[in-house]
């Protein structure tokens, strides 16, 4: 079965780095890649009791303006890789981003959630943006990748997983990053950070298991 691999965008230059930079991580695997755009109504607010309707004059404009920019998005996609292994999918929908994500992931099974750190008002200084930080705090059926802006790929050859030995890790949930490591011929090195050294029986337990996930 194909990885699906779900790509929040509001068509900026850090969203579209954080595609390009998703298609070259998974450039060996066959991926199924959903690209999600939420688009809103100048004229509605949240304090509007009035909803825009499908098929009103306002919501299919808006409507029609995210599917131009796909269009242009998928244009800039395959210039930059044609890869035969790699299919996608657009959707446009009026919603906010939370709900927009948790009904696509459940409805499209999505394995894996790729975002950049900041949209298109990416605030200088500013490292993670809200939208960035909600969605790793609220998605809990997969995992969150999330993209550094300017950050450009480059195969990694060592990842390093920060743990304070406190939580019991399961191999499912560190199967993609053991996917990555593998993909890629990477190193996973744990890193624990702690001016006392000395580990309680929890945290050794914890750290033998981890010390015995492989990547087979």
């Amino acid at each position: 079965m194909d990885k699906r691999i779900l790509v929040p965008t509001d068509f900026s230059k850090n969203a579209l780095n954080a595609v390009r930079y998703a298609l070259d991580l998974y450039k060996k695997i066959n991926c199924e890649f959903y690209l999600l755009n939420v688009f809103r109504l100048d004229s509605y607010t949240t304090s509007n009791l009035l909803v825009p309707e499908p098929g009103s004059t306002e919501y299919e404009n808006a409507k029609a303006k995210s599917e131009e920019e796909f269009a242009k998005l998928l244009e800039m996609i395959a210039l930059h890789q044609d890869n035969y292994k790699h299919t996608f999918y657009t959707i446009s929908s009026y919603n906010f981003l939370s709900e927009a994500l948790e009904q696509t992931i459940a409805t499209k099974d999505i394995d894996l959630v790729i975002m950049g750190t900041q949209g298109a008002s990416g605030t200088k200084g500013v490292i993670f943006g809200s939208n960035t930080v909600n969605t790793m705090e609220k998605v809990r059926e997969c995992p969150v990748l999330a993209i550094p802006e300017k950050v450009q790929f480059t195969a990694p050859k060592e990842i390093v997983f920060p743990t304070d030995f406190k939580s019991r890790y399961k191999r499912t949930e560190l199967k993609y990053l053991l996917e990555i490591a593998k993909i890629h011929q990477a190193i996973i090195r744990v890193i624990y950070v702690n001016k006392n050294m000395d580990l309680n029986e929890t945290q050794e337990n914890n750290k033998q298991l981890g010390s015995s996930l492989s990547l087979r």
